[in-house]
């Protein structure tokens, strides 16, 4: 490596001989530039898809047979309890429009055998593991993730005409058919409960 002399001493200082040549400057900032792309196409990808499944993930991954105890990130999985005392300034779900707790169930979900139609905060602050109470957790928290890779609202309203008809719920590409019980294991997944 090159030194450089000081001019006062003709000696090299302890600065001017740690500092990279010039040359050597300029490749470290290209190789720095040259990596910049894979650097921001990493950064590009969502959070939430990379931490909590999709149902089609869920299912290819073994997850609903060997969950090991694990729940979607915890930054995103909200129990049905969090959703009760999270609203805004006007008394609407956060992120959510208009959904207050006084909206009824039936609102949003088709009303189903063996289920009341109660309101979203009477469902909420009832259960965190109830089924209609995860319905509704996993519906609020998708109105501000559809776009992260969270299940839509369109998926999760078929989930629960699954449940409510016994026919369960066709795993989009996959030939997968989730029982009730699997349907309930990926809501509990997603509110960042255990599953199983």
């Amino acid at each position: 490596m090159k030194q450089y002399l000081s001019p006062q001493s003709k000696k090299p200082s302890a600065e001017d001989s740690t500092l990279p040549s010039r040359p050597r400057r300029r490749l470290l900032l290209k190789a720095g530039l040259g990596a910049a792309p894979a650097v921001m196409a990493l950064h590009a990808t969502p959070v939430l898809a990379a931490n909590c499944k999709s149902p089609s993930g869920f299912s290819v991954s073994g997850n609903l047979s060997r969950n090991g105890g694990t729940a979607c990130a915890s930054q995103l999985g909200r129990t049905p309890s969090f959703w009760a005392g999270n609203l805004n300034g006007n008394g609407a779900y956060v992120g959510s429009g208009q959904l207050t707790p006084a909206t009824l169930f039936s609102a949003r979900f088709q009303t189903l055998h063996g289920y009341t139609d109660a309101s979203f905060g009477a469902i909420l602050g009832a259960s965190n593991t109830g089924d209609q109470a995860l319905f509704l957790a996993v519906y609020l928290e998708s109105v501000l993730h559809t776009d992260d890779g969270f299940p839509t609202r369109a998926m999760i309203k078929d989930m629960w005409q699954g449940v409510g008809t016994g026919a369960g719920y066709a795993v989009p590409n996959t030939g997968i058919v989730w029982s009730k019980a699997s349907i309930l294991k990926y809501l509990l997944y997603l509110t960042g409960q255990s599953p199983g």
